[in-house]
């Protein structure tokens, strides 16, 4: 039993004087010429940012170009009638009767139903 506690003892002595209280990092490191590879002494250039997992940097971002207006509509006016406020005509077929555009404000695009797919603007 004696000597249990005296090999224990002896053991944490040894195990004291092998171990170190801090970390040591030497102040700068000198890389030698003559080795490469996994061996070489790390630079600054060698360590990573942290988040870029060995990615390449990133291209600089150019602002996007930019997006063209959109075409404007030729939408043609409809013909006010003389002497009926509020009465049209539609420009493409003038012929085919009235339109009722009372309560829209000029400018507005209307529908027209007369013409299939064609509109016009109140006057």
């Amino acid at each position: 039993m004696k000597l249990n506690a005296v090999s224990s003892l002896l053991f944490c002595a040894l195990l004291a004087a092998c171990g170190t209280t801090g970390t040591h990092q030497p102040d700068s490191f000198q890389r030698d010429p003559g080795i490469t590879g996994p061996d070489a002494a790390p630079t600054d250039g060698d360590f990573l940012q942290p988040g870029t997992a060995g990615d390449p940097a990133p291209a600089p971002r150019t602002p996007p170009a930019p997006t063209p207006l959109p075409k404007v509509r030729d939408v043609p006016y409809a013909t006010p009638e003389p002497g009926k406020t509020g009465l049209v005509r539609s420009p493409h077929r003038p012929e085919a009767g009235l339109i009722d555009v009372r309560g829209f404000p000029p400018g507005t695009e209307m529908k027209d139903p007369y013409a299939e797919g064609k509109s016009f603007l109140v006057p």
